[in-house]
């Protein structure tokens, strides 16, 4: 749970940064390339036309789509169409987020991993720190097409023991505007960006939307028309209405001037929230410096976390109070349909972190 919202929260800073970066080395490198209209300037004054040609895109009826009974083939993939939607509210601020990636689907994308998930209203506690076991060691042991490569973390260092088969140097494609309905006001147009290369409201800012654009308990609509080898693809997927702790009240905190809830770790804590969707469920975790309880609960509007696994987090002092969080997540998650999609989801998610303070003297 931790990380997936760290997760998110350095796609945004990554988001926002590579905007600002970007912009300046994309100025200069369209000054350095001419349009394909323009005429290029030799060094003799002479002048020649650009003969550079792009792709065509090819009709429907001439798009090659993957064979799914004749296994993969890495000359005719198909496509891992990936969208989301989701709010994320950390410390009192709430913020809206909207982009999608179109990559070629990679051998690994088709691997079936079994979840494992807890079981309907439990908990259990994670004390973390466990290593993780590679399942490969040297490209010999992948597909042609793959290296034997370690998953990172939040600062894009290698986690060791985490080496696994895939498909290096990928990267979000452009294949045409992509048309989102269910926001307010009406559709949105998500087009590429070429500097951050993925796809964002009206093709510009940094993967952010306002939240007031955004409908909650409505069903958002995606449709494409395609462009290259990609065929007309769309989506459909629910956005459940909006989340909001009641209990525990959020109050100012006493260490730092956000919102933060009490929390007595000998004694049952009892989560209740508005914007409740009993068809759903919910992830509820609470973290500190060290140890966390993660749970995973009926979509109701109220959970209870059990003292004896609460009373195992060490909570963190001074500037390791940071750490000590409750974290309310829901996700909603549906194939994207299409002849050349062969992976991909369309997802709404709605994420909420409150500072924690535990009851001192326990």
């Amino acid at each position: 749970m931790t990380r997936r919202m760290l997760l998110f929260l350095g796609l945004f800073a990554v988001l926002t940064v590579a905007c600002d970066n970007e912009t300046k080395k994309g100025a200069v490198d369209e000054d350095l390339v001419a349009d394909d209209d323009e005429l290029a300037v030799t060094d003799d004054d002479t002048v020649a036309s650009d003969t550079t040609e792009e792709t065509p895109d090819l009709a429907q009826d001439e798009i090659v789509f993957p064979d799914a009974d004749g296994g993969f083939d890495p000359e005719n993939s198909g496509y891992n169409i990936f969208f989301q939607i989701m709010t994320m509210d950390v410390f009192g601020q709430t913020s809206g987020m909207a982009f999608g990636l179109f990559l070629k689907t990679a051998r690994e994308d088709l691997v079936v991993e079994e979840e494992d998930l807890l079981a309907i209203d439990t908990c259990v506690f994670e004390a973390g720190g466990a290593t993780p076991t590679p399942s490969c060691t040297s490209k010999e042991d992948c597909a042609p097409e793959q290296d034997c490569l370690p998953e990172t973390d939040n600062n894009g260092a290698p986690i060791a023991g985490s080496e696994r088969c895939v498909t290096p140097d990928r990267e979000s494609l452009d294949r045409g505007p992509v048309t989102i309905t269910g926001f307010v006001g009406g559709p949105a147009t998500f087009a590429y960006e070429p500097n951050d290369k993925i796809y964002k409201k009206d093709g510009t800012g940094d993967g952010s939307v306002p939240v007031d654009i955004l409908a909650f308990d409505a069903t958002y609509e995606l449709s494409g028309e395609g462009m290259e080898d990609l065929a007309a693809f769309s989506g459909s997927v629910y956005f459940p209405p909006a989340l909001k702790l009641t209990a525990p009240e959020p109050h100012t905190g006493t260490a730092f001037p956000i919102p933060a809830i009490t929390v007595d770790p000998t004694k049952d804590l009892t989560v209740t929230w508005d914007g409740a969707d009993p068809d759903g469920t919910i992830d509820i975790s609470m973290t500190g410096e060290s140890g966390s309880v993660v749970c995973r609960a009926t979509d109701d509007g109220s959970f209870t976390m059990p003292a004896d696994l609460i009373g195992q987090i060490t909570f963190g002092t001074g500037f390791g109070a940071m750490a000590n969080n409750l974290i309310l997540d829901r996700k909603y998650s549906e194939k994207m349909e299409g002849k050349s999609v062969t992976a991909g989801t369309f997802d709404t998610e709605q994420m909420m972190m409150i500072m924690v303070e535990p009851v001192t003297g326990w």
